[in-house]
């Protein structure tokens, strides 16, 4: 076993929390499981929180499966989902507008030059 490759698609995972829009997640909960080649992950989002644990979500909401770098290009909006699913980079059991859903709410912040100028003044 690689435990440098698993500490990083736990550092990876774990950025879905520092990414995590919980102003944009009001009346969202879905339990979402994570499939990365051998690791898998639980995210539960309910009441405008995310949680994150290694291991099997019981009755998933949806399940995606993929391996880290194409999650990576998710999380940091290289590429759409519906892009990475038609490639079969990545395949979603369930309901696929639950992760649709989750990749909403970890988006990287808008860089600050990029804000108006006014916006920047607050």
């Amino acid at each position: 076993m690689n435990h440098d490759a698993d500490r990083s698609v736990d550092s990876l995972v774990l950025s879905l929390r520092a990414l995590f829009d919980s102003r944009a997640a009001h009346g969202f909960t879905a339990t979402i499981a994570l499939r990365l080649g051998e690791n898998t992950f639980r995210v539960e989002v309910a009441d405008a929180e995310i949680h994150l644990a290694r291991g099997e979500a019981e009755r998933p909401t949806a399940t995606l499966f993929t391996d880290p770098s194409t999650l990576a290009t998710l999380i940091y909006g290289d590429r759409p989902l519906d892009d990475v699913v038609r490639s079969g980079e990545a395949t979603i059991t369930g309901k696929t507008a639950a992760v649709t859903r989750l990749l909403r709410l970890v988006r990287l912040p808008e860089p600050a030059n990029a804000r108006p100028a006014c916006a920047q003044m607050r």
